[in-house]
């Protein structure tokens, strides 16, 4: 299971929010290139970039921080964050990204999965489910969408996306665990996806209790950011 370190981007800054509530923010970096090459040198291979601002205005506003960190780096990043459109999916990648996250777009339509892996190969569209409570949320978690996220995943899969980013919005940024029941029971009812985790890991515990799901990989942003988990452990 890999361990995915994240940066959230608010007007260029590193930024982690409490619940998806972007009147709790709290900066931890003015500089994410700098952080992006701290987690470089600790070891890690990958990393999770969210344009927060884009994921609000519907149009990705922070690809010029992608290309300056795709350009410092060799981390391969996975890009969302307001992309809606096949012309944005396309500027995330050429600004950089390995892979896309796309979470409103496919909900509001489902049919754009099917554009995007004819265009760019499933491998490299993850779709961003973002729910409270089993409902899926939408820009920016803002907007309910009245859609089961087991119903969401289901019409997805058929469509040919294979990787699906989980969000718990209750448990983001609260370093309260992550959701195990409901990995558990996603992974039941499609053992064939590749998931990964995001939301509320606090510890060394909750990675090795999520490291005995068949989970593909988990996504760690605050307990980074507070200290809660040493890095070079992370590796």
């Amino acid at each position: 299971m890999r361990v995915i370190p994240a940066i959230d981007l608010i007007d260029g800054k590193c930024v982690r929010l409490c619940r998806g509530d972007y009147n709790l923010t709290k900066i931890y970096s003015d500089n994410p290139v700098e952080q992006a090459k701290i987690f470089e040198d600790a070891g890690f291979t990958n990393l999770h970039l969210v344009d927060l601002d884009g994921a609000k205005t519907g149009q990705p506003c922070n690809t010029d921080v992608l290309r300056k960190i795709r350009t410092s780096t060799k981390l391969r990043i996975d890009f969302g964050g307001g992309i809606r459109t096949l012309q944005s999916a396309k500027d995330s990648f050429n600004a950089g990204a390995s892979q896309i996250n796309i979470g409103t777009a496919l909900i509001t339509n489902q049919s754009f999965a099917e554009t995007l892996v004819a265009e760019f190969g499933f491998e490299t569209i993850i779709a961003a489910l973002d729910c409270f409570n089993l409902e899926v949320k939408t820009h920016g978690w803002s907007n309910g969408s009245s859609l089961n996220i087991i119903d969401v995943i289901k019409s997805l899969q058929s469509k040919g996306v294979v990787t699906f980013a989980v969000t718990d919005i209750n448990r983001d940024g609260m370093l309260s665990g992550p959701a195990i029941l409901l990995y558990q029971s996603i992974l039941q009812e499609f053992p064939t996806i590749n998931l990964i985790a995001s939301g509320g890991v606090s510890s060394m515990e909750d990675i090795e209790m999520l490291s005995k799901l068949r989970i593909d990989g988990v996504i760690v942003g605050k307990a980074i950011y507070e200290n809660k988990l040493n890095l070079e452990k992370l590796t």
